[in-house]
């Protein structure tokens, strides 16, 4: 009644700018006549949201993180692709996937094959837009961009720790093996593997035990292994000689021991040169060419080194040695022993009794023992040790070093700077002269510096001529 023509339009078309046009198509009282107007179809109101918005894992595992999208109404998005992008801490990509959302909107992302360490990383969810990966576009026709943050953190886990606490001696003479050890985990219950000269780690348990070892050198591993497989990543290990006896124990030489495996035949384990053994009885022996090791056992020995490097070994009796030239050391053990170094550096041990020590030329390293001694260092750089007893002290020419031990000792010096390390007045020692330095029992107003006399009894002289 008022020429006014209204009309309702359900609008399917997709977003954009349109026009709607009427006419009049007029009358006979009437002309025809036209009219438009334009209008806009926004694109539709989304919301992304994050669940969970942080997540902890370890290192490499896998978890979920899901993304939902919804409509101004809150309804879900189906079938619409979501962007997930996971950046480190210095922003850079790390890893992205491009997820369709299900019938209630949900885009699930699994973070497993991220393989993501330890650290930090922020998650970015887009949708619609917005993407930074310049090869892929989002644009959706009827629905706005929206995005989502997360953040994943990366936590690695307390890894297990192993140690032995109970190994086998080495060198051992037993070809079996005994070991037990222990662990611990921050990661809950775990186990042991077990590993013998580089092969595989195998399950064991404490103790673990291996026999019919074959002789020489042999290395143990063990590794602690948490539930979550996590592994000891420094394994406790031990590195052992099985030296099986290899025959009838003889004795021993300095840091060698001795066996008889036949008639006239020995051997000792770790030397390589030629061995000779005496009897009960008062020996004379005396080394080839080559290196030596003598071993003189019981009675007064005279033994005689050759021109390599020896090692002669007294034992019990009042024995005579002579290292002859050649880097040698000599024993006497039990007894009252005459030791003679010769020429190069020699080590000589008198052990107990009244023992007599010359070290030749070389700089040599003598040591007196038990009871009484008689140390002369000859020429050459030396270094005398008196030990126990009432000992004499001569370090000849050269820069010697000298230490009486305990009892009343006699410190002589010679040409060369020679250093008393514990030259004492209060418990009987006597300069006899020559000394330039003095150790922290006396300074040299404090010592006679006369020639001093040992009594003669307190010296045992076991050979005079020979």
């Amino acid at each position: 009644s008022n020429g006014e023509a209204t009309v309702s339009l359900l609008l399917s078309d997709q977003p954009g700018d349109y026009a709607l046009q009427g006419a009049f198509a007029g009358t006979q009282a009437y002309i025809a006549s036209t009219t438009a107007r334009s209008f806009t179809i926004n694109k539709q109101a989304t919301a992304l949201a994050m669940m969970p918005s942080t997540l902890s894992i370890a290192p490499q595992a896998s978890a979920a993180m899901t993304a939902t999208l919804q409509d101004a109404a809150q309804r879900g998005l189906r079938e619409r692709t979501v962007l997930f992008v996971i950046s480190n801490d210095s922003n850079a990509i790390v890893y992205s996937r491009a997820i369709m959302t299900d019938f209630q909107g949900r885009a699930p992302l699994d973070v497993g094959p991220a393989q993501l360490d330890a650290g930090d990383y922020s998650v970015t969810a887009y949708f619609g837009g917005g993407s930074p990966i310049d090869a892929l576009t989002l644009s959706d026709v009827f629905y706005e961009q929206a995005t989502a943050t997360g953040t994943i953190m990366v936590t690695a886990p307390t890894l297990p720790d192993t140690q032995i606490t109970g190994q086998p001696d080495d060198p051992s003479s037993s070809a079996s093996a005994t070991f037990t050890f222990v662990g611990s985990s921050g990661n809950g219950a775990f186990t042991f593997e077990c590993q013998l000269d580089g092969g595989t780690f195998t399950g064991c348990s404490s103790p673990q035990v291996y026999d019919n070892l074959a002789e020489g050198s042999h290395t143990f591993a063990v590794r602690a292994v948490d539930a979550a497989r996590n592994v000891d990543p420094t394994p406790a290990t031990y590195t052992w000689m099985v030296q099986v006896a290899p025959g009838e124990f003889v004795g021993s030489c300095g840091d060698y021991t001795v066996y008889r495996t036949g008639p006239e035949q020995f051997v000792a384990p770790g030397w390589n040169g030629a061995i000779v053994v005496g009897t009960s009885g008062d020996d004379t022996l005396k080394g080839g060419s080559g290196s030596q090791l003598i071993l003189g056992l019981a009675g007064n020995d005279k033994i005689k080194g050759g021109s390599k490097d020896d090692i002669l070994c007294g034992n019990a009796g009042h024995d005579e040695l002579d290292g002859g030239s050649g880097a040698d050391q000599l024993y006497g053990g039990d007894g009252n022993d005459m030791l003679k170094g010769g020429s190069f550096d020699d080590q000589l041990d008198g052990g107990s009794g009244n023992d007599q020590l010359d070290g030749g030329s070389g700089n040599d390293v003598l040591s007196g023992g038990l009871d009484n001694d008689l140390l002369d260092g000859g020429a050459g750089h030396d270094t005398l040790s008196g030990g126990d007893g009432d000992d004499r002290l001569d370090a000849g020419p050269g820069n010697d070093t000298l230490t009486g031990g305990s009892g009343a000792d006699q410190f002589s010096g010679g040409p060369g700077s020679d250093r008393a390390t514990d030259l004492n007045p209060a418990e009987g020692d006597q300069d006899r002269g020559g000394l330039e330095f003095f150790g922290p029992g006396a300074s040299s107003s404090q010592l006679d510096s006369g020639p001093g006399t040992l009594p003669t009894a307190q010296f045992f002289l076991p050979f005079v001529s020979h």
